[in-house]
């Protein structure tokens, strides 16, 4: 090929013949790299109200079920220890309803008056299919194979479709669905720390976990 100028080096020494230089081959880094993950959902509720009866009652009747995400992400570097991340995830949030109605009524058996206590019990499944679209800023240190990080950013997330049941007031169920909604479209801060193995010099199994308040 062609050489340019700044390779071809002439002697001082007339006696020499022109030398060629040894030049340092460019090396070309990788600043993409992407992950795939999935792994467990619990969410946890905290209503507040100026009716402190029904917002304990109703905090009460709600309990953390397992529900579950899938997602990826791609790695922008940044730096030698500073990344972007931009992904999409699905998420399903579930949780459950429990709650136990007592009443009490009067019947009339044989011509006497009884008292009779009623009791209704509630139990279902809530669900939510959700969308969420995360933007990290995100720092790591690879000690060996290992690596250690942690993201910190905003998410939107869309809501697909949602369907379950509700209490509304001291002794009335509601059920809420895409149409008579529970939750909007939300803006979530969440922080993610993780851990990961290499197991080659492309591939790397990574745990994490991260926490989002919206």
């Amino acid at each position: 090929s062609p050489l340019s100028v700044d390779q071809l080096a002439l002697s001082p020494n007339p006696n020499e013949s022109p030398t060629l230089k040894k030049s340092t081959p460019l090396i070309s880094k990788n600043t993409f790299s992407w992950e795939l993950y999935g792994g467990a959902v619990l969410l946890q509720h905290n209503f507040k109200n100026g009716n402190s009866g029904f917002v304990d009652s109703l905090n009460q009747s709600l309990s953390v079920y397992p529900g579950y995400s899938i997602g990826g992400l791609v790695r922008i570097k940044q730096g030698r220890n500073w990344n972007v991340s931009v992904g999409v995830e699905y998420v399903e949030w579930k949780d459950r309803l429990d709650k136990v109605f007592l009443s009490e009524s009067l019947l009339e058996i044989d011509q006497e008056q009884v008292l009779v206590q009623n009791i209704r019990t509630v139990r279902h499944i809530n669900t939510a299919s959700i969308m969420t679209l995360p933007v990290q800023l995100g720092m790591s240190k690879d000690i060996e194979r290992f690596r250690l990080g942690m993201d910190l950013g905003v998410s939107y997330s869309l809501v697909l479709s949602q369907n379950g049941r509700l209490l509304k007031g001291d002794s009335r169920i509601v059920n809420y669905s895409q149409s008579e909604k529970r939750f909007n479209n939300f803006l979530s801060a969440r922080l993610a720390s993780y851990a990961g193995f290499k197991l080659t010099k492309k591939v790397m199994i990574v745990t994490l976990c991260t926490l989002g308040i919206q």
